[in-house]
């Protein structure tokens, strides 16, 4: 005993809050978590403890949980039942009792022989198998909520396509009758917010990944000082001589922290809350032709070249973008003409009947001929980077590449974001070297910001 006790206190002695206690056999017999342990002619006997508190409260079959849920409580017990060496009188008393916790929370004693037999033959496969037959490594794994009926329903489907199902339990009486957090004030959080005018109809969606209160007070400083440059929707109010209500334009559309989500939230609203639909038309040819103030710089074709003297003065007054498209029978380069004259939505249908028609062997040569710009996509192979060849006798070409997340600086923190290069190969007899870096840094502001286009701001 002394021993005993000199290697309990050690134990204690290792840390201030891990204690250990010692307990002594009574009648050769000790309670241990859930067991009962007997000492018996130098063997040990198990039987099933439960302590004088216990109840036989599991979740209710009327319950409006998952099922999974309602049984984890008879799983376990029949695990027990099963692994645990008990004697044929004391396996017959356990069972007797699960039958009696199960009948009084509404099930049935055919519902636990299922278990037990399952957990039988489980137990009798783990010893002839080193691995079950019916396991599989590469199931997919996914959490939804339980609604339901219609739950069950979806679990079905998601596993007959090798997706294990876990539910989830949101509703609870609990949840609906009380609510102990404590309440936070919405200004003080990021995200996206809508600015209207009251004298008219004008609206400004920004972010903020400060908090909405501070950025709000900037917008109205920046209006009774005077200062148009330090926010836009203040440049609206003053140039048009617009008054500003301190509470009643000010809206909060969304609540997200500073990242790649920010971006895309704001850009939908813009979308959303942009009603003039006509802002879409001609936006491809702003794009592609206001680089360096005058993108016509660009859209030069080297048939038009009849002497030197004149090359900047031969650009033609249309936009015909040749796109390359890859067939079956290699890579062709079909032209999409007066695309200055087209809208996105124009532009889109344009270019799938044009690709639809390549890869059936349609295109004839007068598909493919003329063009001045070309613009290629490798990053749908893949292609991280690479130097595009000019087509002839185009004086440019532009080359996509893959979307690929790389680290970047954001302000003066180290974020995650998508990065795609891009790579403008262009004849330099015809094109200053000003003029392609400016029309790179226009369509990297467009691809960045693509509200800026879509938009119309």
């Amino acid at each position: 005993m002394r021993q005993l006790d000199l290697f309990v206190n050690g134990l204690n002695n290792k840390h201030v809050k891990i204690k250990f206690k010692k307990e002594l056999e009574e009648n050769l017999s000790l309670n241990f978590l859930d067991l009962t342990i007997n000492r018996f002619n130098n063997k040990h006997q198990f039987k099933i403890y439960r302590k004088p508190t216990y109840t036989d409260a599991v979740i209710p079959a009327s319950s409006n949980h998952p099922w999974q849920h309602k049984l984890a409580a008879f799983h376990c017990y029949v695990h027990r039942l099963l692994t645990v060496p008990l004697s044929r009188e004391d396996f017959d008393l356990e069972l007797n009792t699960i039958y009696q916790i199960a009948l009084s929370n509404g099930y049935t004693k055919s519902m636990i022989n299922s278990l037990v037999q399952r957990k039988q033959a489980r137990i009798v496969n783990s010893m002839l198998y080193a691995v079950l037959p019916s396991q599989s490594s590469n199931k997919y794994r996914c959490s939804i909520s339980y609604v339901g009926r219609l739950s069950d329903r979806i679990c079905g489907i998601l596993k007959s396509n090798n997706v294990k199902v876990a539910f989830r339990t949101n509703n609870s009486l609990y949840s609906k009758l009380c609510n102990h957090k404590e309440k936070v004030d919405k200004g003080t959080r990021s995200g996206v917010y809508k600015l209207t005018c009251n004298d008219c109809s004008k609206v400004y969606v920004g972010q903020t990944g400060r908090s909405f209160n501070a950025r709000f007070k900037e917008h109205v400083s920046a209006y009774r000082n005077e200062h148009p440059d330090k926010s836009n929707f203040a440049k609206h109010l003053l140039e048009l001589n617009h008054s500003l209500s301190d509470s009643d334009s000010y809206e909060v559309l969304h609540y997200c922290g500073k990242g790649f989500r920010l971006d895309v939230l704001e850009c939908m609203e813009i979308i959303r809350y942009n009603k003039n639909k006509t802002k879409y038309t001609n936006k491809i040819k702003n794009n592609y032709t206001e680089a360096g103030g005058n993108g016509l710089r660009l859209n030069i074709s080297c048939e038009q070249k009849k002497l030197a003297a004149l090359i900047f003065s031969l650009r033609p007054d249309y936009v015909d973008i040749s796109v390359a498209v890859a067939t079956p029978r290699g890579l062709v380069v079909p032209v999409l003409r007066n695309v200055e004259s087209m809208d996105y939505p124009k532009i889109e249908l344009t270019m799938a009947a044009i690709a639809e028609k390549a890869r059936t062997g349609k295109l004839t040569p007068a598909d493919m001929q003329g063009g001045t710009f070309t613009i290629s996509n490798g990053g749908v192979f893949g292609s991280l980077i690479s130097m595009p060849i000019i087509n002839l006798p185009q004086s440019a070409i532009l080359g996509m590449h893959a979307i690929v997340q790389r680290p970047v600086a954001v302000g003066s923190k180290v974020e995650i974001r998508p990065m795609m290069y891009l790579a403008l190969s262009y004849d330099h007899r015809l094109i200053d070297g000003r003029e392609a870096v400016l029309f790179l840094r226009k369509v990297k502001s467009g691809v960045e910001d693509p509200t800026s286009i879509l938009a119309g701001m």
